[in-house]
């Protein structure tokens, strides 16, 4: 019987690695913990119908697609939108917004999938309407230590 031995470095590279892959993992929670609070924090600004802190969540080139297709690039024009949102029928309005799947595509990216249902939204006569329900994604990187969104991308289910 022949025996052959492998270098060491062939036998602790796998090992340091899976090592390394269980460290980074359980090291995730206080990233995991900053993210949903980073979704919260975006439903308590909207339910104080707070423009400026919502867009302050947004990195500086940040950018969202709403449901209607519009594409807004920006802290300025996100900001200017939700001005003009809750200066219409959504100033009192408030939020939920369960996280469904929260999934970490590098040490500082991460893809969060959920959905959102804005109640006691009024029509122009005062009215209160149903509740909107949809879905989201966001995309939000860490940067210098704290969690900012890069994208949101909302969608609302088609109507029969």
């Amino acid at each position: 019987m022949r025996v052959t031995s492998r270098p060491l470095k062939q036998f602790f590279l796998p090992v340091m690695l899976v090592a390394a892959s269980v460290v980074n993992a359980d090291n995730r929670d206080p990233d995991r913990d900053a993210i949903y609070g980073l979704v919260d924090h975006l439903v308590a600004c909207w339910d104080r119908a707070d423009a400026q802190g919502l867009s302050m969540l947004w990195q500086a080139d940040g950018d969202i697609i709403v449901p209607d297709g519009s594409l807004l690039r920006g802290r300025n024009q996100i900001e200017k939108f939700y001005s003009g949102v809750f200066a219409g029928g959504y100033g009192a309005s408030t939020a939920i917004a369960p996280i469904g799947q929260l999934r970490f595509l590098s040490a500082d990216v991460a893809l969060i999938d959920g959905q959102f249902i804005v109640r006691r939204v009024l029509a122009a006569n005062s009215q209160e309407l149903p509740p909107e329900r949809g879905f989201f994604s966001i995309i939000a990187q860490k940067v210098s230590g704290r969690w900012l969104i890069v994208a949101v991308r909302e969608m609302e289910p088609l109507l029969d």
